[in-house]
């Protein structure tokens, strides 16, 4: 598609844990750690976008 594969590696890892961890400040945190620093705005704007709409779906009830 014409993207850098690091773009890619990033906003995969941002959008993953902030769905997991459900705290994208933090995830921000730790990636700066792991990440260049060049990668810090697309870490934010990934991790923000993905908690953004994680808050918009519906919560599914679960059968327990």
């Amino acid at each position: 598609m014409g993207l850098p594969v690091i773009a890619v590696a990033t906003v995969s890892c941002a959008v993953i844990l902030t769905n997991i961890m459900q705290k994208p400040l933090l995830v921000c945190g730790l990636l700066i750690l792991v990440l260049p620093l060049s990668l810090f705005p697309i870490v934010v704007v990934s991790s923000l976008a993905s908690a953004g709409v994680h808050k918009l779906l519906p919560r599914s009830e679960s059968a327990a």
